[in-house]
């Protein structure tokens, strides 16, 4: 019975959404082209629980995304750029302000 119910209840695909490129998408594709994936692996995921841990320590809160962000820069040893950089200077990553430059 489960193999003609198999047959008969056959999944399709689903239908793509299909939405206007907006300039900003197109124009900077090739500009982020140029950079690295970056893949949370367990390790990192520890880094950002020693450095959120430490922030809170101190009496500071590290926002999530900028926490995992800022670890993962370490962990890679990168520079973080972002316009951000007061919410990730208690973690100690090295930052970068694109519009400071």
């Amino acid at each position: 019975m489960s193999e003609t119910l198999g047959k008969s209840a056959k999944a399709q695909p689903p239908t793509p959404i299909r939405h206007e490129k907006r300039s900003w998408e197109t124009g900077s594709r090739p500009l982020l082209s140029d950079f690295l994936d970056v893949f949370c692996d367990i390790a990192m995921a520890d880094r950002w629980g020693k450095i959120t841990g430490s922030c809170k320590l101190r009496g500071t809160t590290v926002p999530m995304t900028d926490g995992i962000l800022a670890a993962a820069a370490l962990h890679y040893d990168l520079t973080l750029v972002t316009r951000n950089v007061r919410e990730v200077q208690s973690t100690g990553v090295d930052t970068l302000d694109p519009c400071n430059l």
